[in-house]
């Protein structure tokens, strides 16, 4: 889930470049199985991001209703931990370690937009 705050500058009466800023939720979900002792650590978190977002969007002249709209957005690096006393007892990483696992995203978008 994400919400996500836009502003826009009209390029000319048809097109409109914009940017935003806002907050994404992740949810992390592993399961590290200990192969030897047959033991499965499954886990989940869930962290909150960064986005932001640039883009482009521009109504047709053929189709007055009609708007293409270009973006990329952004969700910078962001590391989720799992220490070792959260794993079942017998498990390896309860004596040896802890998880560290990261997510960066970056998306392109590209749509169709009409206006009623």
């Amino acid at each position: 889930m994400a919400i996500l705050v836009r502003l826009g500058y009209l390029v000319s009466s048809n097109t409109m470049a914009y940017g935003g800023v806002g907050a994404k939720t992740i949810r992390f979900e592993y399961n590290l199985f200990e192969k030897a002792d047959k033991i499965p650590a499954p886990f989940s978190k869930q962290s909150l991001h960064l986005l932001t977002e640039i883009g482009i969007e521009t109504f047709s002249k053929l189709v007055q209703n009609l708007a293409f709209r270009f973006s990329y957005s952004f969700m910078p690096q962001k590391d989720v931990t799992q220490k070792g006393k959260n794993f079942p007892i017998n498990h390896i990483y309860r004596k040896h370690g802890f998880l560290k696992t990261s997510v960066t995203e970056h998306a392109i978008k590209v749509g169709l937009a009409y206006r009623f």
